[in-house]
């Protein structure tokens, strides 16, 4: 069994995915996938009020500031939501080979999912849960 270095730690690999990720050319992800950072930037965008509506309520529903939620969503945006660096690795040869710019490939990814949605059901892949979970005694 083999080991892959990931931004969260290490994850278990097959000899053969091992072998496929360092065939890969492989992304400078400290160079080409921007990282957070402490250093801040003001700016000031115009938005329509409908938009700001929108993201002030989904900040307010998950606790965050909407200044913490807006930069939640684009250092999501920048970095692949988090994935480890292998995961992104793979996301961003993927999309260079596609000749798609960020938004696209992940309007591409998001429009993948929905053929799985249509093809089986929402929620295909939830968790299950089993009779016992579900009347609250586990």
């Amino acid at each position: 069994m083999y080991v892959i270095k990931t931004m969260h730690g290490e994850a278990p690999a097959s000899a053969r995915i091992k072998e496929r990720v360092m065939a890969m050319p492989q992304p400078t992800l400290h160079s080409e996938i921007p990282q957070p950072t402490t250093r801040t930037v003001q700016r000031t965008f115009r938005l329509p009020r409908a938009l700001v509506a929108v993201l002030e309520d989904e900040a307010a529903r998950g606790g965050l500031s909407l200044s913490a939620y807006v930069k939640q969503i684009l250092t999501g945006f920048t970095t692949y939501y988090g994935l480890p660096a292998v995961a992104a690795a793979f996301l961003e040869v993927d999309r260079r080979r596609l000749h798609m710019g960020r938004f696209e490939y992940e309007l591409h990814l998001l429009f993948q999912r929905h053929l799985d949605i249509r093809e089986r059901e929402p929620g295909f892949d939830a968790p299950r849960t089993t009779p016992d979970r579900e009347r609250g005694m586990e």
